[in-house]
């Protein structure tokens, strides 16, 4: 697939109906000094940093599933090495918390698809 606008996977995750409140979203968020945005292929990860070490994500994906996994270990790998050690997310899907855990990641769950990776 070839790489698409930050706007297009942003299209692409939520849906052109969505689309103008979910990108206006994002950018009050990142105008602040406790939200990043990361890329790895075609997949945005919004990065909220609660503490040193300590971060919440969210996933947009404009890949296939099949990247899409890819580009996360990707993205994981770099959040380990800027001293990351605790991520926390949300998953609808039960397949992407096997593929990790299947990948070392030590997942516990937090509540309703609700979960803790440790780095």
């Amino acid at each position: 697939m070839h790489r698409l606008t930050t706007q297009d996977i942003v299209k692409k995750a939520v849906g052109n109906s969505k689309y103008k409140q979910t990108y206006a979203g994002l950018h009050k968020l990142l105008s602040t000094n406790t939200y990043r945005l990361m890329r790895e292929g075609n997949t945005l990860f919004l990065v909220h940093i609660i503490e040193k070490a300590v971060c919440e994500i969210a996933v947009l994906n404009g890949d296939t599933k099949d990247n899409m996994m890819q580009n996360f270990y990707g993205f994981l790998k770099a959040l380990k090495k800027c001293n990351y050690e605790k991520v926390y997310m949300e998953s609808n899907s039960i397949t992407v918390m096997h593929h990790l855990q299947d990948k070392g990641y030590n997942i516990k769950g937090v509540n309703n698809n609700h979960y803790l990776l440790e780095l």
